[in-house]
Order: structure tokens, then C-alpha cells, then sequence
């Protein structure tokens, strides 16, 4: 166990060598701007679906070996928490070099960045250290970007976060389960992602949708993963089965989650798609247009 001081060095430590890295990475996105545009004219989309397809296949190859080695056994000697780690990164480094390398700014996208950079630190806190409550609050502003992506209140997003999490709190006081702060926020996180995943389908947001279903199904593996903590399970029963597999569960819902999230960003930049944040055309002009064809 580390002292805490250690602790908090390498945390500054691994935090900085974050921030380098991605600061690194935007001069030289910012270099190769003009270079990028310039392919991006010649190639047209031929150029975006090549890059798309690079993105698809890191993913699924980091997908795959993680698959392979939490449920079979396979690749002993990789680095399989790394690799954990660099999904979120590589979707984060896809989101950024997309978004400057293309000449829109759209709203939507930016928000989509946001929320891997800040998945990123949050996936830091939760495998590298026992910051957990930092964690949890990364993922809380996490789902503030969502809840901007989607346009509703983040202030109606919370309460309703803090309502439920006060129900948790309510219910587990009935029951005589004790809880910690770390699981309170943690319940006001899962009532906020339940808030965005509602709205989300309600705004028939597609893909960006049904990958915050994924990841509160991942979330849900995370609870059941941490069951132990506060109540018993009876061996050989089914839930103690569910509570065995549900670490390796969590990243086979939360990877696909990430990338349907990162890729509902770039297709909203497609241009024959109206980007959230754009008012859309008025009635009478679609109407207009229906009677000039």
C-alpha cells in the first residue's frame, strides 16, 4: 500500500504525463490542419470512411483481446488494463483529430470530446487508484456534457440525480444497509445517466442513445460487482454467479458504449445530417420545397 503522499505523486505524475500527451497531440493536429483539409478535398469522404475504418479496427482488435483474455483466459502476459485504458484514449484521440481537423465547430461535437477527456481521467481514478469519489465525479461531468448534447437542464438533470440517490439512501436506511458517501454520488451518477438515457430515446437520438444504454449497463455490472461490500451472498446461487462475472461484464458493455457515443459525434458532422444545436428549417420552407419538386 502505498503512502499517501506517493500516492498523490504518482497520481500528479501519470495526470501530467495525460495532459503532456494530449497537448502534444493537438499541436500536431493543429500542424497538419491544413494538409488534412487539403486530402480531405482531394479524397472527399473516401478520406473520412479510411480514417473511420482505422478508428473500427484499433477498437475492435483492443475489444477483442480484452474479450479473449477476461473470459478465456488468453494473453497472460499483455498488459490487459492498459489496454482498458487506451479504448477510452483512442476514442478520445479520434474525437479531437476529426473535430479540428474539420472546418465545423459543431456544438454536439465538441460536448462528445468533453466527455471522453473526461471519461478518461474518470477510468484513471477507478483502475489505477483508489481515488474512486474522484472518479464518480468525473463521470458526473460527464453526464453534464450529455445533458448538454441531449439540450435539457443540467440543473433538473441533478435534482432528479440527487432525488433518486436520497430514494437509495432512503431504502438502504430502511433495510439496515449501511452506505458510504462514495456510494451516494455514485447513485446520484446512475439517476443522472437514467435522466440522459430517457431523454435520449425520447429525442430519438440513435446511436448516441442506445450507447448511453450500454454504458448503464455497464454500470449496472459495476453494482453488482461492489454487492459484496454491503450485503451477503449465498454461494452457488445465481447472484453470486452474476456477482463472479460482472467485472469482465462492465467493458464488454462500457467499449462499445464509448465508441457509439464518439461515433454518434462524427455523424453528426456528416453534412446530411442536422447537427444538434442547429435550428432546424420551418415548415412552410420543407412544404415549399415538396411543392417545387
Amino acid at each position: 500500500m502505498l503512502q499517501p503522499y506517493k500516492a498523490k505523486a504518482k497520481v500528479y505524475t501519470i495526470l501530467t504525463f495525460i495532459l503532456r500527451l494530449f497537448w502534444q497531440y493537438y499541436g500536431y493536429v493543429v500542424k497538419y490542419k491544413d494538409t488534412y483539409q487539403t486530402m480531405r478535398k482531394r479524397g472527399g469522404r473516401a478520406m473520412e470512411k479510411f480514417s473511420l475504418k482505422c478508428f473500427l479496427l484499433i477498437e475492435i482488435s483492443f475489444y477483442s483481446m480484452i474479450f479473449l483474455s477476461d473470459f478465456l483466459g488468453l494473453f497472460p502476459h499483455l498488459p490487459i488494463t492498459m489496454l482498458k485504458f487506451c479504448t477510452v484514449l483512442t476514442c478520445l484521440f479520434f474525437s479531437i483529430w476529426y473535430q479540428l481537423s474539420s472546418k465545423s465547430s459543431s456544438h454536439y461535437f465538441i460536448f462528445i470530446t468533453a466527455s471522453l477527456f473526461f471519461s478518461l481521467f474518470a477510468d484513471y481514478f477507478l483502475i489505477f487508484t483508489k481515488f474512486y469519489f474522484l472518479g464518480i465525479c468525473m463521470f458526473l461531468i460527464v453526464q453534464i456534457c450529455y445533458c448538454k448534447i441531449i439540450q435539457k437542464n443540467v440543473w433538473n438533470m441533478l435534482s432528479f440525480g440527487v432525488g433518486g440517490s436520497f430514494l437509495f439512501c432512503l431504502i438502504c436506511w430502511l433495510v439496515s444497509i449501511d452506505i458510504n458517501i462514495t456510494a451516494a454520488l455514485a447513485a446520484v451518477y446512475f439517476f443522472c445517466l437514467l435522466f440522459n438515457l430517457v431523454n435520449a430515446w425520447k429525442g430519438q437520438m440513435g446511436l448516441f442513445a442506445l450507447g448511453i444504454c450500454l454504458l448503464l449497463f455497464c454500470d449496472i455490472h459495476v453494482g453488482i460487482g461492489n454487492l459484496t461490500l454491503y450485503v451477503e451472498l449465498n454461494r452457488g446461487g445465481w447472484l453470486d454467479s452474476w456477482y463472479r462475472i460482472a467485472p469482465s461484464m462492465v467493458w464488454v458493455f462500457y467499449i462499445p458504449g464509448q465508441v457509439m457515443v464518439t461515433l454518434s459525434g462524427w455523424m453528426r458532422m456528416d453534412g446530411r445530417l442536422v447537427r444538434i444545436g442547429e435550428s432546424e428549417e420551418p415548415a412552410a420552407v420543407h412544404t415549399s420545397r415538396e411543392m417545387d419538386i
